[in-house]
């Protein structure tokens, strides 16, 4: 109880700054809320990334990756690479790139 009690004898003694954050806050509160009515809230556009998935895996998950993202971003290609054809994802990739 002590420690409350002189908690409170604090906030009494700073009876005007607590006022002043309080009112700020309720300015800043209010014009917010404006702002969102007025239509900004709206602003928030996704952005899409071209990209090329090189699939090394081969796996469901790999493959359930590169699918999520073909729905959602630019994916230039989507190639799957065996042991064999690592110079000729290279090649690809490169080619795309530049």
């Amino acid at each position: 109880m002590t420690v409350f009690k002189g908690y409170l004898l604090g906030a009494l003694r700073q009876k005007a700054v607590i006022l002043l954050y309080l009112a700020i806050f309720l300015v800043l509160g209010m014009l917010m809320t404006r702002s969102m009515e007025n239509g900004a809230g709206n602003a928030y556009e996704t952005e899409t990334v071209a990209l090329t998935v090189v699939d090394r895996d081969g796996s469901m998950l790999s493959a359930t990756l590169t699918g999520y993202l073909k729905r959602t971003q630019d994916v230039k290609s989507s190639l799957t690479s065996s042991p064999g054809c690592r110079k000729s994802c290279i090649t690809a990739i490169s080619s795309m790139c530049w």
